[in-house]
């Protein structure tokens, strides 16, 4: 939560960064955070943020208003839900004490009938091993990164149901004082297609690799597999939650941002990127 405001100051010249921890000053860059249940992939989802990003003015202005410069984004990989308790169907969700990143997704898992509370990451391991919570929505580097697997049992894929959206920044200062030929050399270098792709793809194999490795860890302990959700599930799962994406909607067209438009560009992008 220090982030953005750290590299604003100068105490940091760049950051890696969670604009989910922002959700009311950075509110365009939330639109990738939403529980559109769109994306598949990070490479996917990194490409089209990046798009939009060079299309709406507004959305490059909410970065610079706060004193950053936006230099690249990466999608760290899909949510997918891992827990203790099996979730294969809507009826699953009733009642679920589930963990979650963001406040959108939080009012997603509302709607779906589940109790969530917003976790950080670092707080979910001891969380799920008390029983504060029952599970909790994790990509599969996530449930490496916070060793989650070792005290879950169950875990279900193609949820799909958000992402942690992560660009990295620079203090609109630093970046502004370089000498022109230093400028042009860090552009070339931190050019902002080529590092959301490149970002993306290495999430999406160390992704893959890592539900690898937990599918056969679980098995080894004799837990089920890795339970894929239908996709005829999951279109009840998006149709349940369309309101919280609606309420998103309306609430930055109030301020006057292009949230209407962005959101139908992302559905036309996340076609051309599948």
């Amino acid at each position: 939560p220090e982030m953005l405001d750290g590299v604003a100051a100068g105490t940091a010249d760049m950051a890696f960064m969670f604009s989910g921890a922002f959700p009311d000053r950075l509110p365009l860059s939330q639109i990738m955070g939403l529980p559109t249940m769109l994306f598949g992939t990070s490479t996917q989802a990194s490409q089209v943020w990046w798009e939009l990003h060079n299309k709406y003015k507004e959305h490059q202005e909410e970065y610079t208003k706060a004193g950053v410069k936006a230099l690249w984004f990466q999608m760290p990989g899909p949510n997918q839900i891992e827990g203790n308790v099996k979730v294969e169907t809507l009826a699953d969700m009733n009642g679920l004490k589930i963990a979650v990143d963001v406040r959108e997704e939080l009012d997603a898992f509302k709607l779906l009938g589940a109790v969530p509370i917003i976790v950080a990451g670092g707080e979910k391991y001891v969380s799920l091993q008390t029983n504060v919570i029952s599970s909790s929505t994790q990509n599969f580097n996530g449930s490496n990164t916070w060793k989650t697997y070792e005290v879950t049992k169950y875990i279900t894929e193609n949820v799909d149901i958000s992402y942690r959206i992560c660009p990295t920044l620079i203090n609109l200062d630093t970046y502004n004082k370089m000498p022109n030929d230093i400028k042009k050399i860090f552009d070339e270098l931190s050019d902002g297609a080529t590092m959301s792709k490149s970002m993306a793809e290495a999430y999406d194999k160390s992704n893959e690799s890592y539900r690898t490795q937990l599918n056969a860890y679980h098995t080894s302990k004799g837990n089920p597999p890795i339970y894929r959700l239908p996709d005829t599930e999951k279109a009840k799962w998006r149709d349940m939650i369309k309101p919280v994406i609606d309420t998103w909607v309306n609430g930055v067209e109030a301020k006057g941002l292009p949230g209407k438009s962005m959101l139908a560009d992302i559905k036309t992008l996340a076609e051309k990127y599948k």
